[in-house]
C-alpha cells in the first residue's frame, strides 16, 4: 500500500512535468517561427516567379513593328488575344502595363499615374518598360523592365524586380 506524500513508482513529479511542458512550449514557438518564415519565403518566391514570367513574356514578344524603328508591346487582352501597341522608343521612353496573377496584360497605365495604387481588382503586378538609347553602340537600345507587386499598393510599397536586356534597333 502507498503511503501518503510518497509518489508511486514510475510517476512524474511536478517539477519534471513543468520542465517538460516548458521544453515543449519552447519547441512549439520555434516551429511556429519557422512556419511564418517559410510562408514569407514562399510568397517571395511566388512573386519572383510571376515577375520573371511577366518580364520574359514582354521580352519575348517585344518585336519589330510596322515601322523598322518601332517595337510592339502587348498592353491588354481582348477575348484571349493580346492587344498590341506600336511604340517608337525615341519618342516614348516608357510604357506601363498592369498584369493579372496569370501574367496576362490587363490594361495600359498612364506613366504619370503608374506609381499610384491600381484600381483594377484583377491586377496583381505593374510592369514598366523603359527604353534607353545611351549605349556605346548606337544601334542598341537598352530595355529595362521593372515589375512591381502588389499592384494595389503605391509604388514605394511595391516589391520591384528589374530585368535588363539590350536589343538591336533595325535601321530603315
Amino acid at each position: 500500500m502507498r503511503k501518503p506524500g510518497h509518489p508511486s513508482p514510475g510517476a512524474f513529479s511536478l517539477p519534471e512535468i513543468l520542465v517538460a511542458t516548458g521544453l515543449f512550449a519552447i519547441a512549439a514557438l520555434a516551429i511556429t517561427g519557422l512556419f511564418s518564415l517559410s510562408m514569407n519565403q514562399e510568397r517571395a518566391a511566388r512573386e519572383e516567379a510571376r515577375a520573371t514570367g511577366i518580364a520574359t513574356g514582354i521580352l519575348e514578344n517585344l518585336r519589330a513593328g510596322t515601322n523598322a524603328r518601332h517595337v510592339v508591346v502587348a498592353v491588354g487582352m481582348n477575348g484571349g488575344v493580346p492587344l498590341w501597341k506600336s511604340i517608337d522608343p525615341e519618342t516614348t521612353p516608357s510604357v506601363c502595363v498592369c498584369y493579372d496573377a496569370s501574367g496576362n496584360p490587363l490594361e495600359e497605365l498612364d506613366p504619370g499615374t503608374a506609381a499610384l495604387p491600381v484600381g483594377n481588382r484583377d491586377a496583381s503586378s505593374v510592369a514598366t518598360v523603359t527604353f534607353r538609347h545611351k549605349t556605346p553602340i548606337p544601334e542598341l537600345v537598352t530595355v529595362e523592365i521593372g515589375v512591381g507587386a502588389p499592384a494595389a499598393a503605391p509604388e514605394e510599397h511595391r516589391s520591384i524586380r528589374t530585368f535588363v536586356r539590350r536589343i538591336a534597333e533595325e535601321t530603315p
